[in-house]
């Protein structure tokens, strides 16, 4: 299952409708510390811009009630920036005080999901999840990771309806597409599968997940040929890919093809020696 990319929510707005404020009475602070919190995810450079901010909150943000949901945005980042570089005990507190201030800060609630998921604490994850799309019924990223969750868990009937949601919120979203084609696949349901798939690929022709998973549904299905084309085209975006390179030794395999197999299962176990392991543990072998 795919994860993409956390939005930026509203801070840019917020930050600088604060410092066009204080032109008023003084010179527009550097908007460094800005673009550092929102977009920088290094440990130092991301929680200084962060940490510049939430010293002289004035400088920057706005005041009145939209300075709290402002205040939120900047925790978040830079709550952000400690989840992605494995500081947790930061992160938390970060985004607990986040929500606090914005209870409906959906991607405060969503980065605790990741951050809970991440600790292998799905119950934690969950209900952050169920916060994210209750704050925000829009929230395609938080229906997105509530799916991957549930397929994570064995619960490929839960993940089908959030991957569905995240679609109806963002319709060209090529990784919901390819995540519900994957849960479909572990559902049996394959031309659905396939359909799906199809989608994440005309969206996006260099998706290499969809090719790999739309592999694995022609495997299944018997079709060695359309499968060994599919993962082609995802070793052609990617060389060297250790799933694709395994699962076209398997469709190979089951072709007849036992040098061809043998030569592809070789080459993916040099890149990842504990590949069978992972792809049996995540359902993607077939």
């Amino acid at each position: 299952m795919q994860r993409t990319m956390v939005g930026f929510a509203t801070l840019a707005g917020l930050l600088f409708a604060g410092a066009a404020a204080s032109q008023d009475s003084a010179p527009a602070p550097s908007d460094a510390p800005i673009r550092e919190c929102r977009r920088n995810t290094d440990l130092r450079e991301g929680t200084n811009g962060c940490n510049a901010i939430l010293k002289t909150p004035s400088e920057y943000l706005p005041a009145g009630d939209a300075r709290r949901v402002a205040l939120s945005a900047v925790y978040t980042d830079r709550g952000r920036t400690y989840l992605r570089n494995g500081d947790y005990t930061n992160a938390l507190a970060d985004l607990d005080s986040a929500v606090q201030l914005d209870p409906k800060n959906s991607r405060a609630f969503n980065l605790r999901g990741d951050l809970f998921t991440a600790q292998g604490d799905s119950a934690r994850a969950l209900d952050a999840y169920d916060r994210a799309v209750a704050a925000n019924p829009k929230d395609w990223e938080a229906f997105n990771q509530r799916g991957n969750l549930h397929l994570r868990m064995g619960n490929p009937e839960k993940a089908i309806p959030d991957y569905t949601k995240a679609i109806a919120a963002k319709p060209k979203f090529v990784t919901g597409f390819t995540n519900r084609g994957e849960a479909y696949r572990l559902q049996g349901q394959l031309d659905r599968a396939l359909a799906d798939l199809g989608s994440a690929i005309a969206l996006n022709a260099k998706f290499v997940m969809a090719y790999i998973y739309r592999g694995l549904v022609h495997t299944e299905k018997g079709d060695y040929a359309s499968a060994i084309r599919d993962f082609d085209e995802a070793l052609h975006v990617k060389p060297n890919d250790a799933h694709a390179l395994y699962n076209r030794g398997i469709a190979k395999q089951k072709a007849g093809d036992a040098a061809g197999a043998t030569a592809d299962l070789d080459a993916s176990m040099a890149i990842d020696p504990n590949i069978v392991a992972q792809l049996t543990a995540i359902e993607i072998a077939p």
